[in-house]
């Protein structure tokens, strides 16, 4: 009886993150706040603009709880699709440097379900490109910020406030040794697409492997209770 309870509780725990692994969720809605524009180009092509984005999202189907939140890109240079269907990813890794960067840096308001980003327009566009830059996503010809400064990209807007952030947000989290300990893996979780733009997003969800030692402890006390009634 006890050999069969104890494997009871472990196939529930396995199933619990098993879900997380698994799980899916589609975007029904989404708004961007906007950073600095940066205007490439030189005398061989037409200029381009581009800007750095802060991602607003509401889900069709709840994600762990959350009917909204908000995140930065993964991926730099992919494209974005707002229909599309995402699968949830624990962070780790690198992953881990860009969430603590979110953490300290961004701000946002929660209420319920709704997690809702409010940051500024210079502090989207430093973070983003230091999201970019611990993913070791900047390419070699482009680099978000400091390439302004010789002369390769204009940036509108308060261009040495964006670098300054920038440059501290980097120094920052290249002090850091060790991003384990922060809570930051029950805080994000990675929304990931093979064809579309990846995105690190705010999670105010309980981690799973919790619920499940939740759940498993749960399990063991009424087994528990059960032994001491046949007693």
């Amino acid at each position: 009886m006890r050999l069969k309870t104890a494997g009871l509780v472990l196939t529930l725990m396995l199933l619990l993150c098993a879900a997380n692994v698994w799980a899916s969720v589609s975007l029904s809605g989404s708004s961007l706040d906007a950073g600095a524009t940066y205007v490439t180009g030189s005398f061989l092509w037409s200029p381009k603009e581009f800007r750095n984005y802060e991602f607003n999202l509401s889900f069709s189907n709840p994600l762990d709880g959350i009917s909204s939140t908000y995140g930065y890109c993964v991926e730099y240079n992919q494209n974005f699709r707002q229909g599309a269907t995402y699968g949830t990813q624990g962070i780790s890794g690198d992953h881990l440097k860009a969430a603590w960067l979110i953490d300290t840096y961004s701000t946002f308001d929660a209420s319920g379900g709704t997690i809702t980003g409010t940051t500024d327009a210079v502090t989207i566009s430093a973070l983003q490109a230091a999201v970019w830059k611990v993913l070791d996503q900047s390419p070699l010809t482009y680099d978000p910020v400091s390439s302004y400064f010789n002369g390769w990209i204009p940036v509108t807007g308060d261009a040495r406030a964006v670098y300054d952030l920038y440059t501290s947000m980097i120094a920052s989290v290249n002090n850091i040794s060790d991003f384990n300990g922060f809570g930051l893996e029950s805080k994000f979780m990675l929304l990931t697409n093979g064809k579309y733009q990846d995105l690190i997003v705010r999670s105010s969800a309980v981690p799973i492997p919790g619920a499940a030692l939740l759940l498993g402890s749960g399990l063991l006390g009424v087994v528990a209770v059960r032994r001491r009634r046949s007693a």
